[in-house]
């Protein structure tokens, strides 16, 4: 079953197939939506890409 999911995903043998999961949350304001999509997609490119992420 693994190995199916490694073929339909393509996934190389150099790399890790990840669940992220993020809570957004600010101690001094409320997170607006278009923040918290900009945020999830920083972090989504630099996983993708493989960099460091530091918010």
């Amino acid at each position: 079953m693994l190995t199916f999911a490694i073929q339909r995903l393509g996934i190389q043998p150099h790399q890790k197939n990840l669940l992220v999961r993020m809570t957004l949350q600010s101690l001094h304001t409320s997170i607006t939506n278009q923040k918290a999509n900009i945020l999830q997609e920083l972090v989504y490119q630099n996983i993708h890409q493989g960099l460091p992420i530091m918010l």
